[in-house]
């Protein structure tokens, strides 16, 4: 009689012990018997002591999951930006200046190379010669351009934001003075430059003059 009580206990023991197995199963894989509905692909997950919690896919957030914030998929902290809202439904990483993308690469970087130019003047026809842009020291926003109109002379650029840049009126030293015409571009994928400029001669004379670059 003790015998069959032992093997009672025992069956019963293994029964409830099925049972508590299933939903504890249940809880880690079902949003309802978790006790959370989480939306947009989260799932509902049981915690170490008991607690639950929705665990969300990528780019969401909220105790549901109820929250789309692209803002997670960009670390702009680590170069001491913020995420912001970019006015066409997406985020951009708001950068100290001088600097883009996530915050750690620097504008001018893109800039700086040996480029072979081509010259278009409207005195002096075309000319092809090479460039080197260099940074400038202690200036973020600002890049010189060496050998500029195969002049064998200097001038500064300054940069501004979406791959524009500008050549403020300048004096080389011999009396001539360069500046942009409007804003040149450099090419988002290919490392090439466009510029419209004019130069002005000690005599007063003037041209004007559309110059491309391209990286050697």
């Amino acid at each position: 009689m003790k015998q069959a009580r032992i093997t009672g206990f025992l069956i019963l023991f293994g029964f409830l012990s099925l049972v508590i197995m299933s939903i504890t199963s249940c809880k880690n894989n079902d949003d309802d018997l978790c006790g959370l509905t989480c939306e947009n692909g989260g799932v509902c997950v049981i915690d170490s002591i008991g607690g639950n919690y929705c665990e969300c896919a990528f780019g969401y957030l909220g105790d549901k999951c109820e929250t789309f914030d692209l803002c997670l998929s960009l670390d702009c902290e680590e170069g001491g930006g913020t995420c912001v809202e970019d006015g066409k439904g997406g985020f951009v990483c708001n950068c100290p200046e001088g600097f883009e993308g996530d915050c750690t690469d620097e504008i001018r970087t893109k800039y700086i190379g040996d480029f072979v130019a081509d010259d278009l003047c409207s005195i002096g026809g075309n000319y092809s010669y090479n460039v080197t842009v260099v940074p400038v020291e202690g200036e973020l926003m600002k890049v010189r351009f060496e050998n500029f109109g195969g002049l064998l002379t200097s001038v500064t650029a300054n940069l501004k934001a979406k791959n524009r840049f500008e050549i403020p009126r300048q004096d080389d030293g011999t009396g001539r003075f360069f500046e942009s015409i409007e804003d040149g571009v450099i090419g988002p994928v290919s490392h090439t430059m466009n510029l419209n400029y004019k130069v002005t001669f000690a005599d007063g004379t003037s041209e004007t003059c559309e110059l491309s670059l391209e990286l050697d």
